[in-house]
């Protein structure tokens, strides 16, 4: 058993650079009683006036080499874009969590290792009498290196796309401000104080993004 925080930190570095966090993540077992409420599935597909989900030509994918990957990812035989698709803004991970446009999370890749990746975007696929649910991330790489003990992920606007069923659980990261060099402000903003406004000065961080490599730190 592990006490302490930075016994814990240590362990998630080391599982890391082992490729291992799997084993730290941990599976649902399809045993569990709430395996049918946490089963991976679609939230909030785009609607259109009329309230009904858009449905779009699954050759409007783009790009499509990513859709025939992701086809072959879910095991179908003969992959092809002739077919409807549903997109989807959210999506909820095998733990039971919630994950929306720009979160991250952990999923399974090609070579059955944990990977940390942002969500783009969800898809219904509908081809012929089968529905398959893919998403897209912005793939995140993992580094061998760590800060205070937490491990670093890169990104670099790099899209995959990831069978839905493999998506494990929401990773909490934060932006590496020490690595991106972001500066600290302070402005003035007016709150409530016994039903009258007063103005106070605050300090917020002013984070650099225009990096080619965006570096966030692992938050746990």
């Amino acid at each position: 058993m592990l006490t302490g925080p930075k016994a814990c930190t240590n362990r998630v570095q080391e599982l890391a650079q082992r490729k291992e966090l799997i084993d730290f993540l941990g599976h649902l077992s399809a045993k569990d009683p709430n395996y049918e409420i946490h089963m991976p599935v679609l939230l909030m597909p785009n609607r259109c006036n009329n309230k009904k989900a858009i449905l779009q030509e699954l050759s409007s994918f783009h790009p499509q080499c990513l859709l025939l990957q992701g086809l072959v990812d879910l095991g179908t035989p003969s992959p092809t874009v002739d077919g409807k698709m549903i997109t989807y803004q959210s999506c909820r991970s095998q733990d039971g969590s919630v994950i929306k446009e720009g979160l991250s999370l952990a999923y399974i890749n090609r070579e059955n290792e944990v990977e940390i990746g942002l969500f783009k975007r969800g898809y219904l696929l509908l081809l012929e009498k089968q529905r398959k649910s893919l998403i897209t991330v912005e793939k995140g790489h993992i580094q061998t290196t760590s800060f205070l003990g937490c491990p670093i992920v890169h990104f670099m606007n790099e899209t995959d796309v990831v069978p839905l069923h493999i998506v494990l659980s929401y990773v909490p990261l934060v932006h590496h401000c020490g690595h991106s060099h972001c500066t600290i402000r302070e402005g003035r903003t007016t709150i409530r104080v016994e039903q009258e406004d007063k103005d106070v000065y605050r300090r917020f961080v002013v984070h650099n993004m225009n990096h080619a490599v965006k570096v966030y730190v692992v938050n746990v």
